[in-house]
């Protein structure tokens, strides 16, 4: 089952400090939509890094898509994981066509 993780604060494990992207890319590699959601916000708005964020956006598609996903899951992802896959994949074009 898939599960959301909504914290941004900095955790301790085991006696180290993980940042907030550290924890969110735990949380993507234990398929959880919302960490992949938050990587490619973080990818697309603060690194400007919209190959990377298309990256994330369509790694939480291939989750959406897997038949172990729940019914109401892909209603609540699949749409606004779409438009955002459209719209990187627009930046990701008008950056190649300035270069």
């Amino acid at each position: 089952m898939l599960s959301f993780v909504a914290s941004s604060h900095p955790t301790r494990v085991a006696g180290t400090r993980l940042s907030p992207g550290a924890l969110r890319r735990q949380a993507a590699a234990e398929r959880q939509l919302y960490a992949h959601e938050e990587l490619a916000k973080y990818y697309e708005h603060s690194e400007k890094n919209f190959v990377e964020a298309l990256r994330w956006t369509d790694a939480a598609l291939a989750l959406v898509n897997l038949s172990s996903t729940p019914f109401a899951d892909k209603l609540l992802w699949q749409e606004p994981l779409l438009h955002r896959q459209n719209r990187l994949k627009d930046k990701i074009a008008r950056q190649e066509s300035q270069d």
